[in-house]
């Protein structure tokens, strides 16, 4: 693969995965892109998603994905587990009808037997047990038991930006490497996950997108990544000076753009 997630732990020993991104939650909101329009057309083809769709929406965070989903007239059920990210995610959406927000892990939920038509993870499902995920998931969901999974994959190849930021993360991130191993590894399982192969239990999708950035910005997105140090921890003044380094080389009229590869998998799991 040659993308790599915006997501990651910001400890790699002690962080719990429900813990990363407490302190990061206004970096988060303000800075992280939505997911395209496309991909959210295409489920919507396939009829994967509609008007009316009850969604379980696992790992919810600050609310990106489910606000995107109630723009297609899903009712959504967010289970997010961190109370900062949640507290977002309702400050946002409390004004919206179609939107439940719960404080729950994917593994165990108080929704009621088939009472879902789709669960979808975006940014999270790496962070998951896949067994016990795969029987709670297969619990809540109605027949035929829907499930949509999405990554934002960073470009990490392809022109001079963006393999000089893929070697800044790998020199200034806290366990990065381990992070993409993880992400790798778990789209590998997925034909455990779903029962079946690509193309026969789930299909695969790419869509382009990308983001323009000033440095404000820039330094934001990354601030918002869970393996970047924040300030006041060891490495940060390291990084900041390498960061701004990275961004006066690499802007254009005082903006760069991050190219992203979102990937969607989706299919049933029996």
């Amino acid at each position: 693969m040659t993308s790599h997630s915006q997501d990651a732990m910001s400890d790699a020993t002690s962080m719990e995965p429900t813990e990363r991104f407490s302190e990061r939650v206004g970096h988060f909101m303000r800075h992280r892109p939505n997911y395209p329009e496309a991909a959210l057309e295409h489920l919507e083809t396939h009829d994967v998603l509609g008007v009316g769709t009850d969604v379980a929406e696992m790992g919810s965070g600050t609310g990106i994905f489910s606000e995107q989903l109630i723009g297609h007239g899903c009712e959504v059920w967010a289970l997010e587990p961190n109370s900062p990210m949640r507290s977002v995610a309702e400050a946002t959406l409390e004004t919206r009808a179609l939107f439940h927000s719960i404080a729950a892990e994917a593994e165990e939920t108080p929704l009621e037997d088939d009472s879902v038509e789709l669960v979808a993870a975006a940014q999270a499902f790496h962070w998951f047990d896949l067994e016990a995920t795969r029987e709670e998931w297969r619990r809540i969901l109605a027949p035929p038991h829907r499930v949509a999974l999405l990554w934002a994959l960073r470009r990490t190849e392809g022109d001079a930006f963006h393999e000089d930021l893929e070697a800044f993360l790998r020199r200034h991130g806290i366990d990065y490497a381990e992070t993409v191993e993880r992400i790798e590894s778990r789209i590998e399982e997925l034909p455990m996950f779903f029962g079946g192969e690509e193309g026969d239990a789930f299909q695969h999708e790419t869509f382009d997108d990308h983001q323009t950035l000033d440095f404000e910005a820039f330094e934001g997105l990354l601030l918002s990544y869970s393996y970047v140090p924040l300030p006041g921890d060891e490495g940060y003044e390291a990084m900041a000076e390498d960061l701004e380094e990275l961004f006066q080389t690499h802007e254009e009229d005082g903006e760069v753009q991050l190219e992203y590869d979102t990937e969607l998998y989706f299919g049933t799991i029996g």
